[in-house]
């Protein structure tokens, strides 16, 4: 092929690329026909403070006026953890610590995201020291109670970006909404909402941004110094055909479709669960996250090397999510592998690693054979630490999205010809490390099995 018809080939090649991409809508972001308004709000950036606002708490409202024409999506999203985000203990304990250590901007820091009706009105909610003194508080904006409520989401009006904490850690988050306005926006293209006098009526805006990844900024992506430590979306972007092609959006697992109900799940799944009572055997929310984590991965085994006084087992590891695994606040979580060799004959085992005690106790960190997807977080010095506000770095063990990965253990021992053994390996998940929580809250905490395998041989 000469020069002139190289070039007319990639000509041809790059028009037929582009033409595609305008066809398929998931590859690319849409262009919205009109820019939709926003009320301002101005940043402190020393404190994170609102200093200047053009809305107000009355401009939302709570999940009890969506109830009567969808009453589904608000019981989806009451059983979601943005509905959790201003009940959870455990929030309310890490932000208590943050004002102590940073009185001028640790109130806001946290705000920001779980009560964005607070942060961009400006109510401040100093007083508070626990869930219940908040959710009590008849005085208090019901809305603001409700963390991240469905107002909250449906005057989005445009793409913010990533949370940028420097290093007075003072609250960034920057949102482009317009509530209060009588709009609700959404991925619904609806001309006209039929409406009576007995119900709280609203206009409908189609707007594209809510099916792509780009509606869950700015609160799923923060950077602090300069660090990547909460960054769900650059991970789901920097995986390429993902990022470039607007492939697979976080709402394809987080938000699925249900045919019975005709929309997209409200419960917005994730890995955490209610602790604040015993999670019962009839738990959605539990049953929800469960069959999240069973589909984020598969493992198999790869080899079983036979020799006279060892046995090598290679096991691989594909991930299926588009980010990695553990993400978000990965620092507090963990997936491990366990594997048990036992000789079945004399039903002992051989070896054993990433077992737990029980489900409270801590893994065996010492273990030179445990495969475990974590991270740290790291101070000035390059100590662990557990404060997102004090740290200079991250030491990252986690598993790249839709990336493979492979473990071998080495069994030491003699095998005696005609021994049946047998291999089990699951791996297992857990949204916080034991040490994060307090007892209370621990012996709620379920550990997840995401998936198991096991073998059977005669060693010949």
């Amino acid at each position: 092929m000469n020069d002139y018809n190289l070039k007319l080939f990639f000509i041809i090649l790059f028009f037929i690329f582009i033409s595609s991409c305008k066809e398929n809508p998931s590859l690319t972001p849409p262009i919205e026909d009109e820019l939709f308004p926003n009320k301002d709000f101005v940043i402190d950036n020393m404190t994170g403070n609102i200093i200047y606002t053009e809305i107000d708490t009355s401009d939302f409202h709570s999940s009890d006026n969506c109830y009567q024409c969808h009453p589904i999506h608000v019981k989806e999203w009451k059983r979601s953890m943005h509905a959790y985000s201003m009940r959870d203990p455990v929030f309310f304990s890490g932000w208590y610590e943050e004002r102590l250590k940073n009185h001028n901007t640790g109130e806001r820091f946290c705000i920001q995201c779980h009560s964005p009706v607070a942060y961009v009105t400006g109510e401040k909610l100093d007083e508070y020291t626990t869930a219940q003194d908040l959710q009590n508080d008849t005085e208090l904006s019901k809305s603001i109670k409700e963390g991240v409520t469905c107002t909250v989401c449906h005057s989005f009006t445009g793409i913010t970006g990533t949370t940028v904490i420097e290093d007075n850690v003072a609250a960034t988050a920057e949102y482009y909404m317009n509530p209060g306005e009588g709009i609700m926006y959404g991925p619904l293209d609806i001309e006209k909402i039929e409406c009576s006098d007995d119900m709280y009526c609203h206009d409908v805006k189609y707007n594209g941004l809510f099916k792509f990844s780009e509606s869950c900024l700015p609160c799923h992506n923060m950077t602090v110094r300069g660090k990547e430590l909460e960054t769900t979306y650059s991970e789901w972007q920097s995986i390429q055909h993902l990022g470039m092609g607007g492939q697979v959006p976080c709402q394809e697992c987080h938000m699925p479709f249900n045919q019975e109900t005709g929309h997209h799940s409200h419960e917005f799944i994730g890995v955490d669960i209610d602790l604040t009572m015993a999670v019962p055997d009839d738990s959605l929310q539990y049953k929800s996250v469960e069959k999240l984590l069973q589909n984020s991965l598969e493992i198999k085994f790869e080899d079983i090397i036979i020799e006279p006084s060892k046995l090598k087992i290679l096991i691989s590891i594909q991930s299926l999510t588009a980010h990695s695994l553990p993400s978000g606040t990965s620092f507090s979580r963990e997936a491990w592998l366990e594997t048990v060799v036992k000789d079945v004959d004399k039903d002992s085992i051989l070896f054993s690693s990433g077992t737990l005690q029980d489900p409270t106790s801590n893994l065996d960190l010492s273990d030179s054979d445990l495969l475990l997807y974590s991270s740290n977080l790291l101070d000035a010095g390059g100590n662990i630490i557990h404060s997102v506000t004090d740290a200079y770095d991250i030491d990252r063990k986690m598993l790249p999205g839709l990336k493979s990965d492979e473990h071998l253990y080495k069994v030491d021992g003699s095998f005696i010809s005609g021994t049946q053994v047998n291999v089990s390996s699951m791996m297992h998940f857990r949204a916080f490390k034991p040490d994060l929580l307090i007892e209370e809250l621990l012996v709620r905490q379920p550990v997840f099995i995401m998936e198991k395998i096991d073998t059977t041989f005669i060693i010949p």
